[in-house]
């Protein structure tokens, strides 16, 4: 797998970022919009769907993927 190109500029939030997308109903389409319901409204919060895009949990369009929903999947992914 080659490096990603996104960022993030501070990784204090990343933990709380992950630990609230195993909370939460995964959208239809992951979007600024669906980021703020998740209270993250910084617009450094923003990079995280460059970074689930680079990861593959979501596709060109910001869909999720099979990565996504096996992150979801506690039996097959641990955070």
């Amino acid at each position: 797998m080659a490096l990603i190109a996104s960022y993030l500029m501070t990784t204090k939030n990343l933990e709380p970022f992950f630990n609230s997308l195993i909370t939460a109903k995964a959208p239809d389409v992951f979007n600024q919009k669906f980021l703020e319901n998740l209270e993250f409204k910084s617009t450094n919060d923003r990079l995280y769907i460059g970074l689930l895009k680079g990861l593959g949990f979501l596709d060109p369009n910001g869909t999720p993927t099979e990565r996504y929903f096996k992150f979801l999947d506690q039996s097959q992914s641990k955070c």
